[in-house]
């Protein structure tokens, strides 16, 4: 009865979410699906979760995609699935010329996986947002897409490789290719992953230069430290015109008081676009927030610093 159910929503209209997929808990379940997609070359976003599946229902997906002009957003959560079944999809999208928006959560990515991911991305001339969750990626991996994307003639504007377990070498890589084929990159989201200072300073001699799109960073949940921290005031104080947006929240990151410090005497140097500086969560007493106040008498482009929970931009006292 489920697999009718989303029959006759598949076949009805020719953009589909399938809240029903979830309850699909069977290969079998998959292959009626798959079954469904192949007769629905009209689709043009598929938003669905695999859990409890593996690699062969991704298989049996990744073949039902025959070859289309139309799906523009493929959407696949919570997929517990290895190289083969990552491999599978890859070839999948392959055949997909129009897909601008990908996204993968749970999957378990090695270096088969990636390689197969990221030889498609180089291929791609639509993708405009990449998103890869906890996917086990690692430098390895990211070091993959990173030279993928510098060869990249899509326009990629956003990438979100968030809990993934990407070090300062896969930050580095994924750097690098902010300046070359990523250089539309406007949204670049890195939560939850083990970066450090080097990382860090890597993603900030990127921003520095002046050649990259992005307004956004987030490096949440890492490992960057007062000296992360510092590098990134650098940047700020070389001029990074598109900036607007930076998180650093997490007490993962252990910024102080010398990080905030850096950051605020950065800002307060130069007029910078930056309007959101997320520091929730980190261990700044009163003399880091007290600099970030300051700070804001002299640039008030800044409108919302976080610390702790309160806006230090908006509060008098703290």
């Amino acid at each position: 009865d489920d697999v009718r159910d989303i029959a006759a929503e598949l076949l009805a209209r020719p953009f589909v979410k399938t809240p029903k997929v979830p309850q699909l808990l069977g290969t079998e379940h998959a292959a009626g699906l798959a079954a469904l997609l192949a007769r629905s070359g009209a689709l043009a976003c598929l938003d669905v979760e695999l859990r409890g599946m593996g690699d062969a229902a991704a298989a049996q997906l990744a073949h039902a995609l025959r070859p289309s002009t139309k799906l523009r957003t493929l959407m696949i959560r919570n997929a517990p699935v290895g190289d083969a079944g990552v491999a599978q999809l890859a070839a999948g999208l392959s055949k997909q010329e129009a897909v601008g928006t990908f996204l993968l959560t749970g999957a378990r990515v090695g270096r088969a996986g990636s390689d197969a991911l990221s030889g498609w991305v180089h291929a791609s001339r639509q993708l405009e947002s990449l998103t890869l969750s906890s996917s086990r990626l690692s430098d390895e991996g990211a070091k993959t897409l990173g030279h993928a994307i510098e060869a990249c003639k899509a326009p990629l504007t956003a990438l979100e490789l968030q809990y993934n377990g990407i070090r300062d070498a896969g930050a580095a890589a994924l750097a690098r290719a902010l300046t070359a084929g990523g250089d539309h990159i406007e949204t670049l989201t890195l939560e939850g992953n083990a970066i450090g200072p080097g990382g860090a300073r890597a993603l900030a001699e990127a921003l520095a230069t002046r050649s990259t799109a992005v307004r956004s960073l987030t490096l949440s949940h890492n490992r960057i430290g007062d000296v992360g921290a510092e590098w990134l005031a650098w940047a700020l104080d070389s001029g990074v015109p598109t900036l607007t947006s930076l998180g650093l929240w997490g007490h993962e990151n252990a910024i102080g008081d010398n990080g905030a410090v850096a950051l605020a005497t950065a800002l307060g140097h130069r007029a910078t676009a930056l309007a959101v500086l997320d520091l929730d969560g980190n261990p700044i007493t009163r003399t880091g927030v007290s600099a970030l106040q300051r700070m804001t008498a002299a640039n008030t482009s800044v409108e919302e610093i976080v610390v702790r929970g309160v806006n230090v931009v908006a509060s008098r006292g703290w």
